[in-house]
């Protein structure tokens, strides 16, 4: 079973990587080089530039409401978390397609309170677009659907194209286990 780090591990470790400065030296956000054979961010260098560090952190957060679906459940497996990941990547894909809306519209998560998982779908959209909480009516159609995205016409052993990756999953393989979710 993966566990997560604590707060305090995960300063440690980005102490120990960026020798105490949170954002220091930050690669670019979307990845790549812009031709120029760079990784990091051209904007370290800037006066306007973020600055933090472990003695002085530096908190950016939002607040935004949105339109949600929880599916609280109780998991017999090993890796729970897996299980409600997967689960949610698989009721955002049958919600969109019950709906005839873009995949991306939805997003999802796994949380766990109680010692319960949760599979989690919300709207994308700030304010909420109505589309998850239609999940409550759509139950019935939706358990359907879930059941032949985790079926998965290609077969595969744990995800693929064909069933939970896409754009939004593609860097959560690690996280997803059809096989062990749908049984």
């Amino acid at each position: 079973m993966r566990r997560r780090k604590s707060a305090n591990t995960r300063c440690e470790d980005i102490a120990s990587t960026h020798k105490g400065k949170f954002l220091n030296d930050h690669k670019r956000l979307r990845g790549g080089n812009d031709g120029d054979k760079e990784a990091k961010c051209p904007g370290n260098e800037q006066p306007w530039a973020i600055k933090g560090s472990i003695e002085q952190p530096l908190w950016l957060g939002a607040y935004l409401s949105t339109d949600a679906f929880e599916l609280q459940l109780q998991v017999n497996t090993p890796e729970p978390e897996t299980a409600a990941f997967t689960l949610a990547v698989a009721l955002r894909t049958a919600l969109s397609a019950e709906l005839g809306i873009e995949v991306r519209e939805i997003n999802f998560t796994a949380q766990t309170a109680n010692g319960y998982w949760s599979a989690v779908v919300f709207d994308q959209a700030s304010g909420g677009a109505g589309y998850s909480s239609q999940a409550q009516a759509l139950l019935p159609k939706l358990i359907q659907r879930v059941r032949k995205i985790l079926a998965c016409l290609a077969k595969c052993e744990k995800a693929c194209q064909q069933c939970l990756l896409d754009y939004q999953t593609q860097h959560k393989v690690k996280e997803l286990d059809r096989t062990m979710t749908l049984s």
